[in-house]
């Protein structure tokens, strides 16, 4: 990607997390090249990944959330993120984004990629540690689970199953996440009602509008069991119809949430932007064959973008439906309406203009198939079962 000296670059960020990383080049936040340069880019850890060579300024960058504890090393960080050792050891990827980027157009599309998609992972052992089942002599596993043979297997793992071509890597990981909310400060969230995931240690006791810290932040990101609790039946109940995808849902909202922070934060606070980038390349990584032009280039297209504005940067999850392999619950790629999302990110096309027609939200409970597609911003907890929970508390500012 052609590079441009100006003296600006984006918050380099994913939202798990690589909402973290969407969000930080969505902000546009000015700091000084030569800080970039000199100082933040050095200290970024290089991976050593085969990638596609872009054959126009049009690129797919991967964006991995790793759910990795490696960097857990006091008790403090065992007690948040969980120990290094132990159920949660080795690397899965917790999130999984592709941002197709058009410099001239000054626009990108993000697709996130939910984490049970059923897929053929290549280029591994056909055993049982790496596969959860041997299919016609393919592995086949989530999606998610591609990360732990490293990056190079998810990016084969993509072009493989999707024909997505991947130009560039990024991955943070959840101490990244929550350095970032936490440098930005407080993002106000909507619960219309007692809300909680046992897995994640989310838990707002009370409905209504929350500010979530970074720890707060982390817990509602990965929030895939959410849990209402019903004052009539005095008891907790499931929330989320499909868990992963209503977790997506979730993202996207909050990624446009912490960005708009972002901005009207930095506007005020120009050392917000620094402090970000500090907390983000503690724990980043990038492809080796990312330069300093490429993030400057990046900049370029988020640096000027409102947050809120759909038309800027669209969100579109992979379309997919509920199933089973064997006894183990998957979603499968819903193919009819998957493809005109996979063109999207076809490299030989810019990005289009967004429309109302094309990839129209889908109601993954009204629909009944578990698809869900979005391009907009939607409700964080759309399931709102009144008979059973009650009416939902109102919203108030700052969560309208």
């Amino acid at each position: 990607m052609a590079g441009s000296n100006t003296l600006v670059v984006a918050f380099a960020r994913r939202f798990g997390i690589a909402l973290v990383i969407t969000t930080v080049f969505m902000t546009g936040a000015v700091i000084v090249e030569k800080y970039v340069e000199n100082q933040a880019f050095n200290k970024i850890e290089k991976v050593d990944v085969e990638t596609a060579e872009p054959a126009t300024e049009v690129a797919n960058y991967l964006l991995i959330g790793s759910d990795s504890r490696a960097f857990v090393a006091s008790e403090d960080d065992a007690a948040t993120f969980g120990s290094a050792s132990g159920e949660a050891a080795g690397s899965r990827s917790d999130t999984l984004m592709v941002i197709h980027v058009d410099p001239v157009k000054e626009r990108a599309v993000v697709v996130s990629f939910p984490r049970d998609l059923w897929v053929e992972i290549p280029g591994v052992p056909l055993d049982e540690n790496h596969c959860s089942s041997i299919q016609a002599g393919k592995c086949m596993s989530k999606i998610n689970s591609a990360f732990s043979n490293g990056p190079d297997v998810v990016i084969q793992t993509l072009q493989a199953n999707f024909g997505v071509p991947i130009n560039h890597y990024v991955e943070v990981d959840f101490k990244t996440f929550q350095g970032v909310v936490d440098a930005i400060g407080e993002v106000p969230i909507y619960f219309p009602y007692p809300t909680r995931d046992i897995h994640t240690g989310l838990f707002t006791p009370a409905p209504g509008c929350h500010l979530l810290d970074g720890k707060g932040a982390l817990a509602y990101a990965r929030a895939r069991y959410i849990e209402y609790y019903s004052f009539g039946e005095g008891g907790w109940f499931d929330a989320d119809a499909t868990a992963d995808l209503a977790r997506i849902k979730r993202q996207q909202d909050f990624m446009r949430r912490l960005a708009s922070l972002a901005v009207a934060k930095s506007a005020s606070n120009p050392l917000i932007a620094v402090e970000v980038v500090d907390q983000v390349v503690q724990n980043l990584r990038i492809d080796e064959n990312l330069e300093k032009e490429d993030l400057l280039s990046l900049a370029q297209v988020f640096g000027n973008v409102d947050p809120s504005d759909a038309s800027s940067v669209r969100f579109v999850t992979l379309p997919a439906r509920n199933g089973f392999a064997g006894s183990l619950s998957v979603l499968y790629v819903d193919d009819a309406t998957a493809a005109p999302v996979l063109e999207l990110l076809q490299v030989s096309a810019a990005v289009a203009e967004p429309t109302t027609t094309t990839l129209a939200p889908v109601d993954p409970v009204a629909a009944g198939a578990g698809v869900a597609t979005t391009t907009t911003t939607v409700p964080p907890l759309p399931i709102f079962d009144q008979d059973r929970f009650g009416v939902p508390a109102e919203v108030t500012a700052p969560c309208v």
